[in-house]
């Protein structure tokens, strides 16, 4: 059965379709165009979470990105993209492999976000969005 993968556009989904086609993974793939700023309903309707991506495998439907590429991986890049957690920097590579996503993603957004709208660092009206990392 083919993999669906449901992008949604301006959104984390890009990274699906790339590790698909770097695995050779055969996908099917559905856009979705946002409504306003929000996901369609039709896009919500897929999982209770609301968020993008999702893909469907057979049965399994499952969001967020993380959990998307990791699916992925563990059962299409044949431990090419994983160490065994027999690794002794096995707690390492977790750490880097959930890093971009938890913390740099989280703090690039906030810092671009109070840019877009004009604040910089220094401004007390910017919060944490220009905190350290």
């Amino acid at each position: 059965m083919t993999l669906i993968v449901h992008h949604l556009h301006v959104s984390m989904s890009e990274r699906i379709p790339w590790l698909c086609e770097e695995l050779g993974v055969p996908y099917e793939l559905k856009v979705y165009d946002r409504d306003r700023l929000m996901a369609p309903a039709e896009f919500k309707a897929l999982h209770h979470s609301g968020t993008a991506p999702v893909i469907q495998d057979g049965d399994l439907t499952l969001a967020e990105s993380g959990a998307c590429v990791e699916y992925i991986s563990h059962k299409h890049a044949q431990g090419k993209l994983f160490v065994p957690s027999s690794f002794p920097e096995y707690a390492t590579f977790l750490f880097w492999w959930h890093w971009s996503n938890a913390t740099l993603q989280s703090a690039l957004g906030g810092a671009l976000g109070a840019y877009a709208i004009g604040l910089r660092e220094g401004d007390p009206r910017g919060g944490i969005c220009f905190r350290p990392l």
